[in-house]
C-alpha cells in the first residue's frame, strides 16, 4: 500500500455547510424542473409511476435480468427501508438477511461481506463468482478509508497480441483471468473481521447445497442456455436432467460446497497453494489444451491495498476506488465540474442534465488513458500524473470553460488528457453496501465480467470461470468508432490488471458515514453510481427514488444519449432539440443496477435496493 496518503487528492474535510435539504426529506428542497420526481410536476409524477408499474411486466421481458417481475407489496416505491442499527442492501434479499445474520452474530460489516459476497456469487452466479475479483472500499470507525483490490490478474503467459489468431476473450478458458476473490475477501477479513473465517464462509456452504432459483438467475439461464448447455460443468449444476432450471427450482450446487466446506476450514491455500487450485487449473486444461493459465499463476496472485480517490463537494467528502478502476477519477472529476454550477440552485431540469452528460463527455474520454498502474506503458506515459491532474479543481475549471451552456459537441472536442482511443468494458456484475453498527461501512463490487464469465465451470471444484480477458482492449480489433484505435493503456499483458467501471463509493459529511453506494452494469456503473449521487445529495429525492429513477447513459465515444423506460419525455425532446444531443429512439435494453444506505444525522440508516433487479435490503 502506498505511504503516501494524498496520491490521488486527499484533502482535509473542512466545515461542512448544512445541506439538509439533501437529506432524507424530498420535500426539503424546492422543485424547479420538469423530472418524473419533482414536485411541479406531481400529478405527472404519479401517472408516471402507475405507467412503469403496469408495464412491469412488458419492461421485464425487454430488460431481461434486469427487472424482476412479482412481488406486488410495493415495497420498493417511494422509501427507503429504515434501521436503528445495521443495513444490508444487497440485490438478493437472500443475501441481505444472510449478511444481517452475520452482524447480529456480532460480526461487523467486513464480517458480513465475506458471507453476502460469497451469497452473490451461489444465487446470481451469473454476475458475480469465486472465480471472479474484485474491488472494495471500506471505512473503518476511526475514520480510516482504504480500498483492497482483488480485480482478477492476465496469466505471465498473456500477450498483447494473444487474441489475433482467433481465440475467444468471452467464451472458454483462455478468456479468464487468474480469480481473487478468495483472496481479497481472507484478506481484509484477517485485517478487519472480528468472527472466525469458518463462520462467515459456511453459511454460504450451506446454501449452496440448496437455493432456489430467482427470476433474475432464471432469465439468464435462459439467456444462456446455449453456453450452458455445452459445458459440462455448468450443465451438471443448471440442467442436471438435460433442460435448464426455471424459476423456483431448486439447485444442488455440491461441488462448490464441498470448494467452500474446505476454504472455511482450511483457509484459502487450498485454492492459492493446494488441491483446489491445482484441480481448477486441470479441469481448464482438460477442457482446452491450450489454457494459458497455470498453477503458478494462482499461487503468485496478490491482491493490492490501494489509497483511494478522495474529493471534496459541496461540503461532502467522495471516497472511490483508483486505478485500474476508472469510477472513482470520472465521477470526482465530474463533481468538481458540476460543483461551480450549484445544481440545487439550477434546480432539477434539463439544464443540470445537460451540464451532467457534459461531465460524463470529459470523464470517458479520460477513462480510455486508465489502465493498471504497474503496466510498464502506463508508468512511461505518467498515467497516475494525469490522474492526479484529472481530479483538480483547476482542471475543473478548464474544463468548465470548454462547456456551452447550450449545446453539444462533437467526441473530439472532449479530448483531454489522454490520446483518441476507445476502451472496452463488460457487463454483468454485483454491487453491495453495508453500514454496521460498530462504525464500519463497506461499499464493495464484485464480478465475473459478462453473464457467467466465460461459460466454464470447474467440474470438480464448481469454481466459475471469468471472462475479465475481454476487458482488456486488443489491438487487432477494428477502430469501433470514429476511427479511433484501441487503447494501449489497457493492453493484456503478465500480470496485469483490466480496467474497470466498478465505482464503489462512501461519502462522508460532518466526519461520519453519510452514504454508501456503487453499482453493476459495465460501462453504465459509473453513469449510474453518479446520478444516485446528485439525485440524492443535490436534487433532494430520498433514497429510494434516488436509486429508482430512470437514468441516462452516455459515453463520449459512441454519441448517443441512451435512456431508461419512464426518462422523461420532455428532457429528451430538449436534449435532441435544444441542445443538438443524437437521443435514442428507444430506452436502453440493460441499464445499471444500484444499491445505497443513507445514515442519517440522527444515526438512522436508510438502504435501498434498485428496482432494476429488485434485490431487497435487510437490517435491524
Amino acid at each position: 500500500m502506498s505511504g503516501d496518503r494524498s496520491q490521488y487528492g486527499a484533502i482535509e474535510e473542512g466545515k461542512e455547510p448544512d445541506y439538509e435539504a439533501q437529506g432524507y426529506q424530498n420535500e426539503a428542497l424546492p422543485a424547479k424542473g420538469s423530472g418524473i420526481f419533482s414536485s411541479r410536476k406531481y400529478i405527472i409524477s404519479a401517472v408516471c409511476i402507475g405507467i412503469l408499474v403496469a408495464f412491469l411486466v412488458v419492461i421485464v421481458l425487454i430488460v431481461g435480468v434486469d427487472i424482476l417481475e412479482g412481488d406486488d407489496d410495493g415495497w420498493w416505491e417511494g422509501k427507503p427501508s429504515e434501521y436503528k442499527n445495521a443495513a444490508v442492501a444487497a440485490e438478493s434479499p437472500v443475501c441481505s438477511n444472510m449478511g444481517v445474520d452475520i452482524l447480529q452474530k456480532g460480526g461487523n460489516a467486513i464480517d458480513a461481506m465475506v458471507t453476502t459476497d460469497l451469497c452473490v456469487g451461489i444465487v446470481h452466479c451469473f454476475a458475480t463468482n469465486m472465480g471472479g475479483g474484485g474491488v472494495t472500499v471500506l471505512r473503518t470507525p476511526g475514520g480510516k478509508v482504504e480500498v483492497i483490490d482483488f480485480r482478477e490478474k492476465a496469466p505471465a503467459a498473456a500477450t498483447a497480441d494473444m487474441y489475433t489468431n482467433g481465440w475467444s476473450s468471452t467464451v472458454g478458458t483462455l478468456a479468464g483471468g487468474v480469480p481473487g476473490t478468495f483472496k481479497g475477501l481472507y484478506e481484509v477479513h484477517a485485517k478487519y473481521g472480528e468472527l472466525d473465517w469458518s463462520e462467515v464462509v459456511l453459511p454460504a456452504a450451506q446454501l449452496a447445497r440448496a437455493f432456489e432459483v430467482d427470476y433474475n438467475l432464471a432469465n439468464a439461464l435462459v439467456d444462456g442456455e446455449e453456453n450452458i448447455l455445452a459445458d459440462p460443468g455448468l450443465s451438471s449444476v443448471f440442467a442436471p436432467d438435460g433442460e435448464i432450471l426455471k424459476q423456483g427450482d431448486l439447485v444442488a450446487w455440491d461441488s462448490l460446497a464441498d470448494t467452500l466446506e474446505k476454504i472455511a476450514t482450511n483457509g484459502i491455500d487450498e485454492f492459492y497453494n493446494g488441491t483446489i487450485g491445482q484441480n481448477f487449473i486441470d479441469d481448464m486444461v482438460a477442457s482446452n489444451p491450450e489454457t494459458i493459465m497455470t498453477f503458478e499463476d494462482i499461487q503468485s496472485y496478490s491482491v493490492e491495498w490501494r489509497d483511494p480517490v478522495e474529493q471534496h463537494y459541496r461540503g461532502y467528502k467522495i471516497y472511490g476506488a483508483p486505478p485500474p478502476f476508472s469510477g472513482g477519477p470520472i465521477i470526482a472529476q465530474a463533481l468538481n465540474i458540476l460543483e461551480m454550477y450549484n445544481l440545487p440552485r439550477l434546480g432539477d431540469n434539463v439544464k443540470s442534465q445537460h451540464y451532467m452528460l457534459q461531465t460524463m463527455n470529459y470523464g470517458y474520454s479520460d477513462k480510455t488513458g486508465i489502465g493498471d498502474p504497474s503496466s510498464t506503458y502506463n508508468k512511461d506515459n505518467d498515467m497516475e500524473g494525469k490522474i492526479k491532474t484529472m481530479i483538480t479543481k483547476d482542471h475543473a475549471a478548464d474544463l468548465r470553460e470548454h462547456i456551452s451552456s447550450s449545446t453539444t459537441f462533437p467526441p473530439e472536442h472532449y479530448i483531454d488528457l489522454f490520446p483518441l482511443t476507445t476502451d472496452t468494458d463488460g457487463g454483468g456484475t454485483s454491487h453491495f453496501s453495508i453500514v454496521d453498527e460498530k462504525g464500519y461501512a463497506v461499499a464493495c463490487t464484485t464480478t465475473v465480467n459478462t453473464n457467467f464469465g466465460a461459460y466454464f465451470m470447474s467440474p470438480s471444484t464448481g469454481l466459475i470461470l471469468n471472462d475479465e480477458q475481454d476487458d482488456f482492449n486488443n489491438p487487432a480489433e477494428p477502430e469501433p468508432y470514429f476511427g479511433t484505435a484501441q487503447s494501449p493503456s489497457n493492453y493484456p499483458g503478465p500480470g496485469l490488471r483490466p480496467t474497470s467501471s466498478m465505482s464503489p463509493t462512501i461519502v462522508t459529511k460532518n466526519n461520519d458515514i453519510y452514504l454508501v453506494l456503487g453499482g453493476s452494469g459495465g460501462k453504465r456503473i459509473i453513469t449510474g453510481t453518479f446520478q444516485v449521487l446528485l439525485n440524492f445529495m443535490d436534487f433532494g429525492l430520498n433514497l429510494q427514488d434516488a436509486v429508482n429513477r430512470p437514468r441516462f447513459h452516455d459515453q463520449w465515444v459512441e454519441p448517443i444519449v441512451q435512456w431508461d423506460d419512464g426518462y422523461d419525455e420532455e428532457w429528451r425532446k430538449d436534449l435532441k432539440n435544444d441542445y443538438g444531443y443524437n437521443v435514442s429512439s428507444k430506452a436502453q435494453t440493460s441499464t445499471s443496477v444500484v444499491q445505497a444506505i443513507f445514515k442519517s444525522s440522527s444515526g438512522n440508516l436508510y438502504a435501498a435496493c434498485d428496482r432494476r433487479k429488485v434485490g431487497k435490503p435487510a437490517g435491524y
